[in-house]
C-alpha cells in the first residue's frame, strides 16, 4: 500500500492527535492517583499518630522506632532525631577549653559541629559545657509497610 504525502501528514497528525489525548487522559488519572495516595499517606500517619506518639514519649527526645502489626500488614514507623548546634555557643566553649590549656579540636570541629556519636560518649561534665548550644528535634516520620505471613 503507497500513501500519498497528504495522507501520510493526515495519518501523522491524527496520531499526535491521538498521543496528545491520551497523554492527557493519563496525566489526569496519574495525578488522581497521586492525590489518592497523598491522602491515604496523611490518614495512615493521623492513624498511627497516637501509638507513635505514646510509644515514643518514653524515649529520649521522643524518637526511635514504632512497629505497628495489623492482619498481615505491619506498618514501621521510624522517627529520627535532627540535632542542631548553635555556632555562637560553640564558638564561646571552644574558646573556655582553649583557655584552659587543652586543645578544643579534641571535642569540637573547626567548622563548630559537634560529632553526636562524641557528644554520648562524654560525660555528664564535658557535656554540660555543650549542652546549651545544642537543640535535638525529631524528623519527620518514616513509614514502611510491609506484609507478613499469618502466624
Amino acid at each position: 500500500m503507497i500513501l500519498n504525502i497528504k495522507e501520510i501528514a493526515d495519518s501523522l497528525q491524527e496520531l499526535d492527535e491521538q498521543s496528545a489525548t491520551l497523554q492527557a487522559t493519563i496525566a489526569t488519572q496519574l495525578k488522581e492517583i497521586s492525590d489518592k495516595k497523598n491522602a491515604l499517606k496523611i490518614a495512615l500517619e493521623s492513624a498511627v499518630t497516637d501509638k507513635v506518639t505514646l510509644e515514643l514519649s518514653a524515649k529520649e527526645y521522643g524518637c526511635g522506632t514504632v512497629n505497628i502489626v495489623d492482619g498481615n500488614v505491619k506498618v514501621k514507623i521510624v522517627v529520627t532525631k535532627k540535632v542542631k548546634w548553635e555556632d555562637s555557643k560553640l564558638e564561646s566553649i571552644y574558646n573556655e577549653i582553649k583557655e584552659s590549656g587543652v586543645d578544643p579540636c579534641a571535642y569540637i570541629q573547626i567548622n563548630y559541629k559537634v560529632n553526636e556519636n562524641n557528644f554520648k560518649s562524654w560525660g555528664d561534665n564535658v557535656q554540660g559545657y555543650f549542652r546549651d548550644a545544642r537543640t535535638v528535634e525529631a524528623s519527620k516520620p518514616v513509614i514502611t509497610i510491609e506484609r507478613v505471613k499469618n502466624v
